[in-house]
């Protein structure tokens, strides 16, 4: 990129876009690379913004599902030592909700990482 396209004179006409003066020694040209490179920055900050937020949520849930495991983990342990009262049933319910739980989620974050954009599925024609 050239070096010249970021003075601050000429960047301050495009940060003032309300301001009623405006520097005149801008060709239409240098204000269109100007523009370009002002939305290449913006896009730039979006996608580091994108990356921060999907290793925090990576983090976030992965805590979360373990979080989540050793607490089942744990009942299942107080429930086989001390045979504390819980029925079949909600052992059974407690094993499926947690798994179906995890798997959701990491269907989500699967979805969410890997959209597939690109991909459009199409139906056959019925004739």
């Amino acid at each position: 990129m050239d070096k010249e396209l970021f003075t601050d004179e000429k960047l301050k006409g495009i940060k003032n876009e309300n301001a009623q003066e405006k520097p005149d020694n801008i060709t239409k040209d240098e204000k269109k690379d100007l523009e370009r490179n002002r939305k290449e920055m913006l896009e730039n900050n979006n996608l580091d913004q994108d990356i921060k937020l999907k290793n925090f949520l990576a983090r976030a849930v992965t805590w979360m599902v373990v979080g989540w495991l050793v607490a089942v983990f744990v009942i299942l342990i107080i429930q086989a030592c001390y045979h504390h009262g819980f029925s079949d049933s909600v052992l059974i319910t407690l094993l499926s909700t947690t798994t179906l739980n995890i798997l959701s989620m990491l269907y989500i974050i699967a979805r969410y990482l890997f959209p597939n954009t690109g991909r459009q599925h199409k139906l056959p024609v019925q004739r």
